[in-house]
């Protein structure tokens, strides 16, 4: 078998012991794979296969046990641009373009990937020991990568189920460190989900779940269809740490810290209800529900949005954003967000809200139109003991009524009515 397949590769395989047969248990050890060039490629010290033939009679391909354990797969995009590993292996020369049914299920009851290690560089990168703030494939090194799951397929009807155990790995990056990650995902043609699927890293804990049901992804997929299927989705995260976001989004590198959130959501995309959205990061916290409509149609989006029993720390800002300066107002102590409400489109909306703080409180609401050449806009305020001495340097005890109506900011179109009621300073 080793014979026949070097005599196909532009490389060499070797293999140092086999036990078994393919029909029942197979057992190879000592793998070697090595280019023209005696370059290794993959090295594996152990590749286990068990299956149960007789299951072939019932049209199901079913495999007891795979497993690839202490291997090592170095690839190399070379100097033209090609992978090492595809140049060991030759194109096939005649190609089968005729299509038919697959009769068969597979199911596979145990696959796993133990003590694995990876990496995928470029020719000028061989060698490199870099960490990096994100992924990048240019220089890609994992250590330890461990994998545990099984699976089933049918193609024929379109159904797949993929059940997580275990993964974990130690990738080249600053932050991100795999610890575990498990789950099940599930597609067909009716129902498309993700059960539980939990990640946890050095940083972060978060628990996903999601189903969309009612839409054929693969082979009925219409915007119309996605905008009415049914949705559902919780997130529950103890933990979520910026730095591993960035690892994979790199712009969210302005963000710092770790916040705490919950959500529940379910509904359609063209109504969907927030049941729970609840945010906490150090000292302020954020609890909202919404009703969101259309939001696969940017013309007709409308939010309702509510946000009560909040609150906001001056100094937290400044700890979130990333490199900005941004000015704080500590005086005012932890700021209480009794009511805070958006109902409207992106460009068209009402507000209202109820804030108290160490210094005073404020309560009011405000109509945006920003459609027009000219924004429309209409706005009260009311404040109630207020006191401005972090900005005036004078102490105040300010009652007032403020009512603004206008159009334009221009100072040469604009259109102003104000009215101010002082009752107390």
């Amino acid at each position: 078998m080793v014979e026949i397949a070097n005599d196909e590769l532009n490389g060499k395989l070797s293999i140092g012991e086999i036990d078994g047969t393919i029909f029942t248990s197979l057992l190879i050890k000592d793998v070697t794979l090595t280019s023209l060039q005696k370059d290794t490629v993959v090295s594996a010290g152990m590749i286990e296969l068990r299956t149960s033939p007789l299951k072939i009679l019932f049209k199901n391909i079913y495999v007891r046990k795979f497993e690839l354990k202490d291997a090592k797969i170095k690839l190399i995009e070379e100097s033209d641009g090609q992978l090492n590993l595809l140049k060991i292996f030759p194109p096939s020369k005649d190609i089968d373009t005729t299509t038919s049914e697959f009769p068969f299920t597979i199911e596979v009851a145990d696959f796993a990937l133990t003590n694995i290690d990876f990496s995928m560089q470029r020719y000028d990168k061989v060698g490199s020991t870099e960490n990096y703030p994100a992924l990048t494939t240019e220089d890609l090194r994992i250590k330890n990568l461990n994998l545990s799951l099984n699976a089933f397929a049918d193609i024929n009807k379109y159904v797949y189920r993929l059940t997580i155990n275990d993964f974990s790995f130690s990738p080249n990056f600053n932050y991100f460190q795999m610890q575990h990650l498990s789950g099940s995902i599930l597609l067909t043609p009716q129902l498309t989900g993700i059960n539980k699927l939990r990640l946890i890293t050095e940083e972060s804990d978060v628990e996903l779940s999601a189903a969309i049901s009612n839409i054929d992804f693969l082979k009925d997929f219409s915007k119309e269809k996605l905008a009415n299927a049914p949705v559902r989705m919780t997130l529950s995260a103890p933990k979520l740490n910026f730095d591993d976001i960035t690892t994979f989004v790199p712009p969210m590198k302005m963000l710092e810290g770790n916040i705490v959130a919950e959500l529940e959501a379910s509904g359609t995309f063209t109504e969907l209800l927030i049941k729970k959205l609840n945010l906490n990061y150090n000292n302020t916290t954020l609890n909202a529900k919404a009703n969101l409509k259309n939001l696969l149609d940017a013309d007709k989006m409308q939010f309702d949005l509510s946000i009560t029993n909040s609150t906001l720390d001056p100094a937290d800002p400044n700890k979130l954003l990333r490199n900005l300066e941004l000015p704080e107002y500590n005086d005012f102590g932890v700021v209480k967000i009794d009511t805070l409400t958006y109902k409207g489109g992106p460009l068209d909306f009402t507000t209202t809200f109820a804030i108290r703080t160490d210094k005073g409180s404020m309560n009011g609401n405000a109509k945006i139109d920003l459609r027009p050449v000219d924004m429309i806009y209409e706005a009260k305020l009311f404040t109630k003991n207020l006191d401005l001495a972090s900005f005036t340097s004078l102490p105040t005890d300010v009652n007032s009524e403020i009512n603004i109506s206008g159009s334009g900011f221009n100072p040469q179109k604009m259109k102003m009515d104000v009215y101010l009621s002082l009752i107390h300073i």
